[in-house]
């Protein structure tokens, strides 16, 4: 005993007795082309189903059973079971023939501008459902987690011989973008929630001076959570000139997550003196 099934692309097959039983078959109607490729008729009193070719020649026998075997459809004679298979194979329910695509026919090959950011389905680690709303989420974060302070003023900073020491400066914060916070003197917090583990550049630029420093040497450095970060270390700077400004850029390939803090320090290198930044930035890109 079997049943025949009318699917949208396919009729199935289902096995429900006898030497049908526990069988479950599928058989495509149509190839990709559209062609039908699945033919019935009735032959000594049997119901065939059979594979087609392009031109609808028969190609093999798929499908063989009495009628009294069919339990689904119902049917009232062989002819009627006929019918109702040949129906199902002519009909197809989401077969769509489409005569172009982007407005072009024929064999279409993907162009630029074909699909926009806000169609495509986005399956990154970045939240959102399409790839706009990841890259809007990216821009969103890389916003709120940029940012520095900008100080203008001087105030001396006591170095000490081969002890790094905090820059000091006491101006207010003249620039600060949202996430980004001053600590005290030369210190950013890094303010902003949710941020664990951000890839980023620490960077210092700043005029080191000092009246009366001509011939001072020093050392500089970046330090994160009040340890040094190694690769940001420049030694042996030299004031040349009494009251003459030396500019300094320090940077540090690091990753910050809330309430880290970064800080520039100085250490006398071989001497012990003061030590001023008459203007510069510390900032987080």
């Amino acid at each position: 005993m079997a049943e025949i099934k009318n699917l949208s692309t396919q009729l199935e097959i289902i096995g429900s007795g006898g030497e049908f039983k526990d069988t479950i078959k599928f058989y495509n109607k149509r190839d990709l082309e559209g062609n039908i490729r699945l033919g019935v008729s009735a032959e000594n009193g049997e119901l065939i189903i059979r594979s087609l070719n392009v031109d609808g020649i028969d190609l093999s026998e798929l499908e063989r059973f009495k009628p009294s075997e069919i339990t689904l459809p119902t049917h009232t004679s062989l002819s009627n079971l006929v019918e109702q298979i040949n129906t199902f194979i002519s009909t197809s329910s989401d077969l769509v023939m489409v005569d172009s695509v982007f407005a072009r026919t024929g064999n279409v090959v993907a162009e630029l501008g074909d699909y926009t950011a806000s169609k495509v389905t986005n399956d990154s680690s970045v939240s959102g459902a399409t790839v706009k709303d990841a890259l809007n989420n990216l821009n969103t974060s890389a916003t709120q987690i940029i940012g520095g302070v900008t100080l203008s003023s001087s105030s001396n900073t006591n170095i000490l011989n081969g002890t790094y020491v905090i820059l000091a400066d006491t101006t207010t914060v003249t620039s600060v973008t949202s996430g980004i916070g001053q600590d005290s003197n030369w210190t950013l917090e890094v303010t902003e929630a949710g941020i664990t583990n951000q890839k980023g550049v620490v960077t210092f630029t700043g005029n080191l001076e000092k009246d009366a420093g001509g011939g001072k040497n020093y050392d500089i450095a970046i330090f994160k959570n009040g340890s040094m970060v190694s690769e940001s270390e420049q030694i042996d700077h030299k004031l040349e000139s009494d009251g003459k400004g030396q500019s300094v850029t320090v940077m540090a390939i690091t990753e910050f997550s809330t309430n880290d803090t970064f800080d520039i320090r100085v250490a006398g290198n071989g001497t012990a003196d003061d030590i001023f930044c008459g203007g510069g930035s510390l900032y987080i890109r």
